[in-house]
């Protein structure tokens, strides 16, 4: 993951707060504490507080990672498609082609992040 599959400022904020706190005893209050905004302390808490919907493992970490990626590829796929239907086939065949050989991949790869989300 990266904070760039984050839309939101903040929560791309506390994804590399995070990254940057190491794991360990008073791992949440080191956080609290390195947090660089009081907006990203508040998310971090929200966040902190916040019920798991079922017991915590690989694979419920796993689904929602793969969800938030899948959304950020859904992103660039639109973004592609947009791109693609401005250039022309004929006065840019290799522009256009690269340009769907990259949609392919990012097709691709939306179906294998949709068969992690959902288990």
């Amino acid at each position: 993951m990266k904070a760039e599959d984050f839309t939101h400022p903040g929560y791309a904020a506390v994804f590399r707060l995070l990254t940057t706190v190491e794991y360990g005893d008073g791992w949440t209050g080191r956080l609290r504490e390195a947090a660089p905004t009081d907006l990203v302390r508040q998310l971090l808490v929200a966040l902190i507080v916040e019920p798991l919907l079922r017991e915590a493992d690989e694979t419920y970490s796993l689904a929602h990672t793969s969800r938030l990626k899948l959304a950020r590829v859904t992103r660039q796929i639109a973004d592609l498609k947009s791109r693609l239907q401005r250039t022309d086939p004929v006065k840019d065949p290799a522009g256009h082609r690269a340009q769907f050989a990259q949609l392919t991949g990012l097709e691709m790869r939306r179906k294998e992040l949709l068969a992690v989300g959902l288990g």
